[in-house]
Parts: structure tokens; sequence; C-alpha cells
């Protein structure tokens, strides 16, 4: 029986192992949203960011105001001409001057604070685009996923069909032989003679060793790497 068919069996199953793992990481791929988890909880830091930036603003406006109200009241008593004493004339003047520079710098910090809000919600929008895009990128490779590992699926049926017409040439013992090597070899239990050498180690085959092989002996091993030799 041709030793050639050892060699068939091994593409077919180097094959079938190389479709396996396409399926395994199309597999964990498939259902994986860690990306879009990573976008989503920098967005909400983002958003937290807004909030506590907005009452900080709010805030800020509400002090101003505060002190928009104090100073009209303060106007109101130094020029409405009720009060006509000199002291506390002077006193209200100097309170309104207070109130007056106390106001410049609210307004300025409100003003900042503003500026602050405005560049983290514009990059907030930007990161809402950005999720809202990748969101929909992230359903359309998981329907090409699903697509991938149907496909998958049916070719390593196919495969695995091939694979057991072919194993039916070989006879047990080798066929054993072959199982049990395939681990150890990394997927590569079998070797070709050519010119006399082991393709594999390329070491010399003994000439008796590779009469065997070209009459079909499926069970012979290379003295040197431990594979078994086919013709």
């Amino acid at each position: 029986m041709a030793t050639c068919v050892l060699i068939d069996l091994q593409e077919v199953d180097l094959k079938i192992d190389e479709m396996i793992k396409r399926w395994r990481i199309t597999d964990r791929a498939y259902g994986n949203r860690d990306g879009l988890k990573k976008r989503e909880k920098q967005l909400e830091l983002v958003q937290s960011k807004v909030h506590s930036e907005l009452t900080s603003h709010r805030d800020a406006e509400l002090i101003v105001d505060g002190i928009r109200t104090k100073i009209t009241e303060v106007e109101t008593k130094l020029y409405g001409g009720n009060v006509r004493d000199h002291r506390e004339l002077q006193d209200l003047d100097k309170e309104l001057t207070f109130l007056k520079r106390d106001g410049e710098i609210q307004e300025l910090q409100a003003l900042e604070l503003l500026d602050v809000l405005e560049k983290t919600q514009e990059l907030l929008s930007k990161l809402t685009k950005i999720l809202q895009k990748d969101s929909v990128n992230w359903t359309l490779t998981q329907e090409r996923l699903v697509a991938e590992k149907e496909r998958l699926t049916r070719d390593l049926g196919k495969l695995k069909t091939h694979r057991a017409i072919v194993a039916k040439d070989i006879a047990r013992p080798a066929l054993t032989l072959y199982e049990r090597l395939r681990t150890p070899k990394a997927g590569r239990p079998v070797s070709k003679v050519e010119r006399g050498m082991c393709t594999t180690c390329h070491v010399s085959v003994p000439t008796q060793l590779e009469q065997k092989v070209k009459q079909g002996r499926q069970d012979l091993t290379c003295n040197n790497c431990g594979r078994i030799l086919s013709g």
C-alpha cells in the first residue's frame, strides 16, 4: 500500500488544525464587547465630568447673580438720597467698591469654568459620535463573524469526511503510530524521503530502509527525527 497516503492524511490534518484554530479565534471574537465597553466607560467618565463642571458653572453664576443683586441694593442706598450720614455713606461706598471688584473676579472665574465646560462638552459630543460609529461597526462585525463561523463549520465537516476516506487506505498499525506521533511532532509526524534523505531533518536514510518505504511499508520511521517515512 502506498506510503504517500500518509502525507495526504497529514496535509488534511494540517488544514483541519488550521481551520479549528480559525474557528476558535472567530468564536472568541463573537460577542466580545471589550472594545465597546472601554469606549462606553470613557464616555461615562466624560459625562460625569460634564455634569460636575456644569454644576460648578451654575454655582459660579449664582454667586455672580448674588453679587449683582447686592451691588444694586448698595447703589440704591448710596445714591437713593435716603442715607445722609457721611460715615454711613463712606461705608456704603467702600462696600460697593469691594462688591464690584469681587464681582469682576467671580465673573472671570465663571467665564473660565464655562470655557472648560464647553471643551468637555465638545469632547463628549465627539466621543458619542465615535461610540455610535463603533456600535454600528461592531454589529456588522458580529454578522460577518456569524457567517464566518458557519462557513468554517461547513468546511470543517467536509474536511473531516475527506479525512475519514483518506484514513481508510492506511493500515491500522501505521494509523495508530501516526496518531501517537502527531502531538510530539507538532502536527507533522510524516516526512518524505527524497534523494535518500529525510526531508525534515535532512539526515540520510539507509538504502535498505528507503527500499522498504518505496515498497509500501507505512510504519517505518526516520532513525534521526523519528517521523514516519513516506515515499
